[in-house]
């Protein structure tokens, strides 16, 4: 871990991508929403056509599962850099998850206390603990080759090669 807080990296944070996956989620339902409601039309109009209207129902639930994972690469890099903006509790930004993983209903837990948590403009919001492992990427316990990441309290089953 840096004796310093380190630099941000170029482009939005794992934070400011996160406020924009909530705006852009409630958007996302909104249209669903939209959508939904439009597919009793659909049935009574050929021209607007069930099938069409069903499938584009689908695009904002594929594109908030995109900025989902996308948040969660972000917050893989920052981590790989010493560093998070964005700190939750518990739950992961991926699928995975293995029968060594401890986990809860609402996913893995996350301790920060080995890491530098900073604000969305550098400014140190917490600096770490002696003692603790930062969360990221290292050797996997159980799979030979593998990276595996580390919450701080949790392996979640997430795998890079």
């Amino acid at each position: 871990m840096p004796a310093r807080p380190p630099a941000l990296l170029s482009g939005p944070t794992a934070h400011q991508l996160g406020v924009r996956l909530l705006i852009h989620g409630a958007l996302a339902f909104a249209v669903s929403l939209t959508i939904i409601f439009l597919i009793p039309e659909a049935q009574r109009h050929e021209t607007l056509g069930f099938i069409p209207v069903m499938a584009l129902g689908f695009v904002p639930f594929i594109l908030t599962g995109r900025w989902w994972k996308a948040v969660g690469r972000r917050k893989i890099e920052e981590l790989q850099h010493g560093y998070t903006t964005l700190t939750i509790t518990f739950g992961q930004f991926h699928n995975g998850g293995g029968s060594h993983v401890r986990d809860t209903d609402a996913g893995p837990p996350w301790d920060y206390s080995g890491t530098w948590v900073l604000h969305r403009d550098g400014r140190v919001k917490s600096a770490p603990q002696p003692g603790y492992d930062p969360p990221g990427l290292y050797p996997s316990p159980v799979r030979r080759g593998a990276y595996e990441l580390w919450t701080g309290a949790s392996w979640t089953g997430h795998y890079t090669a």
